[in-house]
């Protein structure tokens, strides 16, 4: 390398390092602001533990994470008085007859389905 190269790459070199130093500078994390939270109560995170728990059990009922035995869990619960019940919500009827579209083959096709 010549001379001129080499003053010449480490005037880049330099250019490079400062970008670099002004981007770890930029991206560092902020630093952590505590807040008392004071909407937020016992019960509610009760709530939401319960929700958490049968939305996990969903989960493995319709396979989507890996099924897992719920023996313990059941234990757990029916030693602190909350057995564990699924409860289900029955949907409303659907209407018989209901336009669906106003294109008479979209129509047709839409009640073919329903007529399934």
């Amino acid at each position: 390398m010549t001379k001129e190269e080499e003053e010449k790459k480490a005037v880049d070199d330099e250019e490079e390092d400062r970008k670099i130093k002004e981007l770890i500078e930029k991206n560092k994390p902020k630093s952590l602001i505590k807040l008392m939270l004071y909407e937020t109560s016992i019960h509610d995170l009760l709530i939401a533990l319960d929700r958490m728990a049968q939305y996990d059990r969903l989960l493995s009922a319709c396979s989507y994470i890996k099924s897992r035995d719920w023996s313990q869990e059941d234990r757990i619960l029916s030693s602190c008085g909350k057995v564990y019940k699924e409860e289900f919500v029955l949907l409303p009827e659907i209407e018989g007859m209901r336009n669906y579209s106003s294109d008479t083959e979209t129509q047709n096709i839409c009640e073919e389905i329903h007529d399934q």
